[in-house]
C-alpha cells in the first residue's frame, strides 16, 4: 500500500486568522448585549438587573479568552479542510541522518534493540563470509544496547547453515563489543582473542563495520542517509509495522554511481525507519545484478529512552584468552624499540626491518604484533599524536611486515607498478590524493613489507621502503 504519513497541518493566513478572531470577538460582545436588552426591556426586577450586569461585566473581562479559545477551535476546524502538509522520503531520510550522527541531539538518550540477520551473498571485502557456496547462509542475532557515544555493548551470534537449513560445524562465532566509558573491547570467539583499544569520545565507529551500536554498518548507513539527494532517489513505499513499532518504508533506490569491484552492493537498499525515533529497524540490501537480496537486518526487539544496568557495559575478558593491547602507549627509547622488535622475531619467525630515512617529524609508536594473523607492525606520526588515538595513515606512515608467499605477493602487488628497490623487489600504488594512500611493497629475504601512507607522496614512500634494514637500525 502506497500512502505518505500526514504531518501537522500548516499555519493559517496571518491576516486571515486576525480577521477570524475580530469578528469572533466583535459577534461575542453584540450576542452579550442583545441578550442584556432583552432583560432590560422585560423590566426584571433591580436584583435580576445587578445580577445581569455583574454576570455581562466578568463576562467581558474574562471573554477574551473564551473568545480566543473559540477562535482556534474554528480556526483548527477550519484547517482541517485545507490540504496537508505531507512528509517526503528526503524529511524521512534527513531525520535519520540526524541520528545516526547526534543520537542525542536528537532525543535519543538510550536504547535496546535486538536484530536478526540473514547474509546470502557476501561482499568479497567481508573476509569471514567469502566462502559461502551456492545457497548457504549466514543467520544470526545481534544484540545492541546504548547509553551514550561511551558506553554500549553489542553482542552478535552468527552461524552458516547449508542450502537444507543445517547448521555447519565450525563456521559459526560470536563477537562482543563493550564501550567502557574509557576503553572499547573486542571479544572474537574464532581467535578465542581479545583486543583492546582507547575509546574515541566522539563515538567514532569506523573500526567497528557491521558491529557498530547503530546497526546495518553505521558509516555506511550514515553515508548513504546523508548523500541521499546526492547519490540515491529515495522514494517513500509506506507504512509498516516492525518489532510492534509503526515505521516508514523508504526505498533508497539503487546508488547513481555504482562500484564495477562490488556489483553485490551496487543494488537498490530499502530501509524501515522509526516513525518515532527514526532509527533504521529495518534494512533489505539488494543485488545490483539481479536485484535478489544480499543482506536483510531486521529488529524483532525495540526499546529506546529506557534505563539500563551500568553492569552492562563492563567487559570481562575469557581468563584463556590472548589479549592485543592497541592502546596508545608513551613513544618508546632506542632500547624499547629493539626489545620489542627482537620479541617479533622470537614470536614470528622472522628478521624484523625498520626505514633508515623518515621524513621530518614523525616518531615511532611502539611496535605492535598482531600474533593472530603473524603480522608485525610499525607506525610512525607527528610526536604530538605518538600517545592519542589517531589514524596514523592519515599524518604519518604504517609499515606492515609478514612472512612472504606466493599467493599472498601475487595478491597484494597485481596491477601495482613495478619499482626499483635496493636488494629487494618492489612494487608502487600511486594512490588518488584525499582519497586512497600510495602504497610501497617490498619483498626481501622471504618477507613481504607494505608501506603505506595518505600524507606521503609516492616519491617520499619509495624512499623509506629503500632504508629498510634489519631491526639493528635506531629509529629516529
Amino acid at each position: 500500500m502506497t500512502m505518505e504519513r500526514e504531518l501537522l497541518p500548516p499555519e493559517p493566513v496571518p491576516a486571515f486568522a486576525r480577521a477570524l478572531r475580530r469578528r469572533l470577538a466583535s459577534e461575542a460582545e453584540e450576542l452579550a448585549t442583545a441578550r442584556l436588552e432583552r432583560a432590560q426591556v422585560g423590566c426584571p426586577r433591580p436584583r435580576l438587573m445587578t445580577r445581569l450586569r455583574s454576570a455581562y461585566s466578568t463576562w467581558s473581562l474574562a471573554g477574551l479568552s473564551a473568545v480566543a479559545a473559540l477562535a482556534l477551535f474554528v480556526i483548527g476546524a477550519y484547517l482541517l479542510t485545507l490540504p496537508a502538509k505531507r512528509v517526503s522520503a528526503e524529511e524521512i531520510v534527513e531525520r535519520a541522518a540526524a541520528v545516526v550522527n547526534s543520537p542525542f541531539a536528537a532525543g535519543i538518550r538510550s536504547f535496546v534493540v535486538i536484530e536478526q540477520v540473514v547474509v546470502t551473498r557476501p561482499a568479497a571485502s567481508e573476509p569471514r563470509s567469502t566462502e559461502l557456496a551456492a545457497g548457504e547462509q549466514l543467520r544470526g542475532e545481534i544484540k545492541r544496547s546504548y547509553a551514550d557515544p561511551t558506553h554500549w555493548q553489542v553482542q552478535a551470534t552468527i552461524a552458516t547453515f547449508d542450502s537444507a537449513g543445517n547448521q555447519l560445524p565450525g563456521r559459526s562465532w560470536k563477537d562482543t563489543w563493550a564501550a567502557d566509558g574509557t576503553d572499547l573491547w573486542h571479544y572474537d570467539s574464532a581467535r578465542n582473542e581479545v583486543a583492546v583499544q582507547h575509546l574515541d569520545p566522539r563515538g567514532s565507529f569506523e573500526s567497528i563495520g557491521e558491529l557498530s551500536p547503530f546497526g546495518q554498518g553505521a558509516v555506511t548507513l550514515s553515508d548513504v542517509l546523508e548523500n541521499a539527494g546526492r547519490l540515491y532517489t529515495p522514494k517513500l513505499q509506506g507504512e509498516e509495522t516492525i518489532a510492534g513499532r509503526a515505521t516508514y518504508v523508504v526505498d533508497m533506490g539503487a546508488p547513481k554511481r555504482k562500484s564495477a569491484a562490488l556489483p553485490e552492493l551496487s543494488g537498490r537498499r530499502v530501509l524501515w525507519i522509526d516513525k518515532e525515533s527514526f532509527l533504521v529497524l529495518k534494512a533489505v540490501q539488494y543485488d545490483g545484478r539481479d536485484d535478489a537480496a544480499v543482506s536483510t537486518v531486521q529488529s524483532t526487539s525495540f526499546a529506546y529512552n529506557v534505563p539500563i544496568d551500568p553492569a552492562t557495559f563492563a567487559f570481562q575478558a575469557p581468563q584463556d584468552a590472548a589479549l592485543r593491547d592497541l592502546r596508545p602507549k608513551p613513544a618508546p627509547n632506542t632500547d624499547q624499540f629493539r626489545a620489542q622488535l627482537a620479541a617479533a622475531e622470537s614470536q614470528l619467525g622472522f628478521q624484523p626491518l625498520a626505514p633508515r630515512d623518515l621524513p621530518d617529524g614523525l616518531a615511532p609508536r611502539l611496535p605492535r604484533i598482531e600474533a593472530a594473523s603473524g603480522l608485525l607492525v610499525l607506525e610512525y606520526v607527528p610526536p604530538d599524536e605518538v600517545e592519542r588515538d589517531t589514524i596514523p595513515t592519515t599524518s604519518g606512515i604504517v609499515i606492515r611486515e609478514q612472512k612472504a608467499d606466493d599467493a599472498l605477493v601475487a595478491t597484494w602487488t597485481k596491477g601495482a607498478e613495478a619499482t626499483e628497490i635496493p636488494h629487494a623487489k618492489g612494487w608502487l600504488r600511486r594512490g588518488v590524493p584525499g582519497q586512497t594512500a600510495a602504497t610501497a611493497y617490498v619483498l626481501r629475504d622471504g618477507m613481504f613489507v607494505t608501506i603505506f601512507s595518505f600524507r606521503l607522496t609516492p616519491e617520499e614512500l619509495l624512499k623509506v621502503a629503500s632504508s629498510l634494514e634489519p631491526q639493528t637500525a635506531q629509529p629516529r
